[in-house]
């Protein structure tokens, strides 16, 4: 017997050549996703200090996670739901990933010049 797949609409069509590359890639961004934790975690054993921002590696790491199941999602169900969701996970990542580079860049910065100005 042969299973009866539906015919797929334009639209759905389009849903999967979109999520394509993000449905390929889903492995890796799990794999990422858990090895980001895992460092998280050691990082907290290493320094007790990590603790206070231990939350936004992990938040990251979910946010990569979801993103590949929704991609898996669309992909699998040709849904342009599960499609802009995975999409909106990857624009808060990235939108978190900029606001922690440019944080880290202003606290080296700031350490810099307080550093500068007390060398004698």
């Amino acid at each position: 017997m042969t299973d009866i797949q539906p015919e797929l609409n334009d639209d759905q069509r389009q849903v999967s050549r979109l999520i394509a590359p993000l449905y390929r890639s889903r492995r890796w961004m799990k794999c990422f996703a858990i090895v980001t934790v895992i460092s998280a975690a050691f990082q907290c054993v290493r320094s007790m200090w990590y603790l206070l921002i231990i939350w936004l590696p992990i938040w990251m790491a979910y946010l990569v996670f979801t993103c590949a199941s929704c991609a898996e999602t669309a992909y699998l169900l040709n849904s342009e739901r599960a499609c802009l969701e995975a999409m909106e996970k990857l624009r808060i990542y990235f939108k978190l990933l900029v606001v922690a580079f440019l944080c880290g860049l202003l606290l080296a910065v700031v350490l810099g010049a307080y550093y500068i100005a007390t060398m004698k």
